[in-house]
């Protein structure tokens, strides 16, 4: 802990820099002489203020497949670590370096969904619109400190575990904007809570965070739903009595290893970097480990997004005769489940150019 404070007191001069940068720029847009761009159908952005996971994928799945049968919606992202610029459509057989692996799985998983990928949104948004027509919704990507776009609902998401509040601007801590900067939120999510939290622990995080009155405050969670085989997703398989060989490459693993440390299942955990670029060497490596686990009943458990970047070792797998499992996770909002997206269906009913 003193050493965090001494860490935090040197670079404290350049937080200090980094802060006043980042409100000169906010400064600019809110007296409009950096112009943010507002469009003709709801454009919708799920983002955080601090750098890492707070479950924006989750998020972005959760409103895709509540809102597809209401409303046609497509996903813009700005297609983190790809190795290209611009504007792309996102295929099912794009290579994950071209266009990013998060907008790879999405587009994997929802195959009907337009997907794609640009840094500059104020662009890529027409380019979209004119690419398909349908669309009468846009779901932005972690695209809250993009003010390029003023969308018509910021959703603003914060981990249970560590919400901004208790953070410091980059980089003494992992906020990319001041806490101040939640003001511009519609709704504020703290994602990945205990599904059991009660509601005096709700109460004491609402003081905390301190919503504004234009603001709604929920508390979500993530359901794990049961294991399957990636070669041939009609098996499925309860984790209980086998020995797990876990490995992730996201950016906060904590929940899954809660998940299996609640089931008192048997794990070895092999972490790499979030977005992490599998490489033969990185696979040779797992694959030895996994083989020299012991255990008669051992499987070989991953996520379903750190899949986008494993499929080109899959024949290597194969290979060695192993299989992977995938454990598919689901956002489930606390209390009354239904509140948040009905906020969300009046919001878009509302809507006017």
């Amino acid at each position: 802990m003193i050493n965090t404070w001494i860490a935090r007191i040197i670079l404290s001069p350049f937080a200090l820099l980094y802060w006043i940068i980042i409100q000169i720029r906010n400064f600019l847009y809110e007296v409009g002489l950096l112009k943010s761009i507002k469009f003709d159908i709801p454009i919708v952005s799920v983002g955080n203020l601090n750098t890492g996971g707070s479950g924006k994928t989750p998020m972005i799945e959760y409103l895709i497949r509540h809102l597809n049968n209401y409303i046609d919606v497509g996903v813009l992202s700005r297609g983190y670590k790809r190795n290209t610029k611009g504007y792309l459509e996102v295929l099912p057989d794009s290579p994950y370096k071209s266009v990013g692996d998060e907008p790879l799985f999405l587009k994997k998983k929802y195959p009907h969904i337009p997907v794609t990928v640009g840094e500059e949104r104020a662009l890529a948004i027409p380019q979209m619109l004119q690419n398909h027509e349908e669309l009468k919704a846009i779901l932005l990507d972690d695209a809250y400190q993009h003010r390029g776009v003023n969308p018509y609902i910021n959703i603003l998401l914060t981990d249970y575990n560590s919400r901004f509040t208790k953070d410091y601007i980059l980089p003494m801590g992992r906020l990319r904007e001041p806490r101040s900067s939640k003001s511009r939120a519609d709704a504020i999510v703290v994602t990945k809570c205990p599904p059991d939290l009660s509601l005096a622990e709700q109460e004491k995080i609402k003081n905390e965070i301190a919503p504004l009155d234009h603001q709604v405050l929920m508390f979500s969670s993530l359901v794990y739903h049961t294991a399957y085989n990636i070669f041939n997703n009609t098996e499925r398989i309860l984790l209980n009595d086998q020995a797990v060989f876990l490995m992730t490459g996201i950016a906060n693993p904590q929940p899954i290893i809660d998940y299996l440390s609640e089931k008192n299942v048997t794990f070895f955990h092999r972490k790499f970097a979030d977005h992490h670029a599998f490489t033969k060497h990185d696979i040779a490596t797992v694959v030895d480990s996994y083989q020299k686990m012991e255990g008669q009943k051992k499987i070989f458990l991953t996520t379903e997004k750190d899949l986008i970047r494993i499929e080109p070792h899959f024949d290597y797998f194969l290979k060695h005769k192993i299989v992977i499992f995938a454990l598919p996770i689901e956002v489930r909002f606390l209390n009354n489940p239904d509140v948040f997206l009905d906020w969300v269906k009046e919001k878009m009913t509302n809507f006017k150019v």
